[in-house]
């Protein structure tokens, strides 16, 4: 279903929009979730840590990469919001072989750095050779996870976001299968693991980018829109590069917060890949909706519809209020049960770590959920600078807060800075977001 997010009840809009996001999210979030289980279960506790204790790390590449695809979907999805096929079309050819210019590079620097960087996060010697295996095939593999992502975006930018969704289905069956044949069958340990998520989404890509074209065959470029344009490839970085960068520097912020956990040990490590898991799975929701108001307000900025956006963005910000509640509510009553997903319920030690992490993060969840949408909204608005300096504070935030409360309060001084962190994000974000609404008042039809 291909949605024009320029006209009808923009609650309405955001949601049956958001919907295929908030599946599609799921549904990654949830293999993810089973690779974790199946890693744990078939190959034991430390196979466990070792790929949660890259984590950070994978993200800070990958993350960097996604969100720089994510930036240049906001651009195309303002181009499809003015009507401008041709420049829709050349934002696209643009968009790719930028991405192409940035994934090779990445790659390479990658793969020069992860042995000292994993070192420095203080890895445990018991999972250190098996976290190596595991990060260097994944990062062998970003540029398919990359050029999926992109697929993804286009096809929403252009109002549809169900068929990410049905091939994202497609990429979580074929990576659960793989998962079995190379962990179960083949013996190929967290290579097994890594190689099933490269594999699963390569193939998915290339499918869906091929689907897409054949969908809209407005979005078929010509030979002449693939030379280079200087000015729709700055305009794209422009807004890329920053939101890239943000997802990096929230990274970067997560790898410190990992690199203390490692300090503390592999129960610690097990425990807090539990709980950040679930929490992810929850913020899913979130993400999507944050995803859903960067194309709402780049469709409506393209068409001159500032009333529209302001909408928009408050229906967003209390749905995600009241989503925040019941999480909390399900964490209390629920935790325990999801923990035990991934770990044996004779794991007292490991559970009772786990469900403390929850508790604490079930009651600021909120928190981080906002951060969501008012950083689409400004990335979908062309403001990508201020998610990007938001990401700033919140690492600077989040190390400062590790390192003072971790020496006083041990674990628990891990947990409250990520709070901390959003609180301090947040600040930014909705005094910017006050100034960008006047702004918006001038292109009110």
């Amino acid at each position: 279903m291909n949605i024009d997010m320029t006209k009808g009840k923009a609650v309405n809009t955001l949601i049956v929009f958001s919907m295929p996001l908030v599946l599609s999210n799921l549904i990654q979030q949830s293999y993810n979730v089973v690779d974790s289980i199946i890693v744990a279960k078939l190959l034991g506790i430390n196979a466990f840590a070792a790929v949660g204790a890259t984590g950070g790390f994978v993200f800070m590449f990958i993350g960097f990469a996604i969100g720089i695809t994510s930036g240049f979907g906001v651009i195309i999805a303002s181009e499809f919001g003015a009507k401008n096929h041709k420049k829709l079309r050349q934002s696209i050819c643009m968009s790719f072989i930028l991405a192409i210019g940035i994934i090779v590079p990445l790659t390479i620097l990658a793969l020069l750095v992860y042995n000292p960087i994993l070192v420095w996060m203080q890895t445990p010697a018991e999972i250190f050779e098996m976290a190596l295996e595991y990060i260097t095939i994944i990062f062998a593999g970003m540029i398919f996870t990359v050029l999926f992502n992109l697929f993804a975006c286009i096809s929403r930018a252009v109002g549809d976001s169900t068929t990410p969704l049905i091939f994202m289905v497609g990429s979580s069956i074929a990576n659960i299968i793989l998962n079995f044949i190379f962990i179960g069958g083949l013996h190929l340990g967290v290579g097994g693991a890594a190689y099933a998520t490269v594999f699963s989404q390569g193939i998915a890509g290339l499918i869906c980018g091929a689907y897409l074209m054949k969908k809209f065959p407005f979005l078929m470029p010509s030979k002449e829109e693939w030379k280079i344009d200087i000015e729709i490839c700055k305009r794209l970085l422009k807004m890329g590069v920053p939101i890239g960068f943000q997802q990096s520097i929230t990274a970067i912020g997560v790898m410190a917060l990992q690199g203390a956990i490692n300090g503390l040990g592999t129960l610690y490590i097990v425990a807090y890949t539990c709980g950040s898991r679930i929490i992810m799975l929850f913020a899913q929701i979130s993400n999507a909706l944050g995803t859903g108001i960067s194309i709402y307000t780049a469709q409506n900025l393209g068409a001159k519809k500032g009333f529209r956006i302001k909408e928009g963005v408050k229906s967003a910000f209390f749905i995600t209020l009241s989503y925040s509640v019941i999480v909390f509510g399900l964490l209390l009553i629920f935790g325990k049960y999801m923990v035990v997903w991934f770990i044996e319920d004779t794991q007292t030690q490991v559970i009772g770590i786990a469900l403390y992490y929850l508790r604490w993060l079930g009651a600021t969840f909120w928190c981080m959920a906002i951060l969501s949408i008012f950083r689409g909204a400004l990335s979908g608005i062309g403001n990508g600078w201020i998610p990007m300096l938001s990401g700033a504070i919140e690492l600077v935030a989040r190390v400062l807060a590790a390192l003072i409360f971790v020496k006083i309060m041990g674990f628990t001084g891990i947990i409250i800075s990520e709070p901390i962190a959003w609180v301090f994000a947040n600040i930014l974000m909705m005094i910017y977001w006050k100034k960008e609404c006047t702004k918006l008042e001038r292109i009110m039809s």
